[in-house]
């Protein structure tokens, strides 16, 4: 995200060696979802409220394929 921002918006708050944060300005879309679930357990969305809510019922859909 450093290299390839993924978004225009995209401005970087903190850039140490324990966290890397970064807040975007965008519209909500689907394919901006899965962008963000293609990192999987690298990223930690934590605002908006709903959206980190999208993005935690996602990861526990594919979680329950696998038990």
């Amino acid at each position: 995200l450093r290299t390839l921002p993924l978004h225009p918006s995209q401005v970087i708050l903190i850039d140490n060696e324990q966290e890397f944060k970064i807040s975007l300005e965008i519209c909500y879309n689907y394919e901006f979802l899965k962008q963000i679930l293609s990192y999987s357990c690298d990223v930690i969305a934590l605002e908006p409220d709903w959206f980190v809510k999208k993005v935690k019922e996602m990861h526990e859909s594919a979680l329950k394929k696998y038990l």
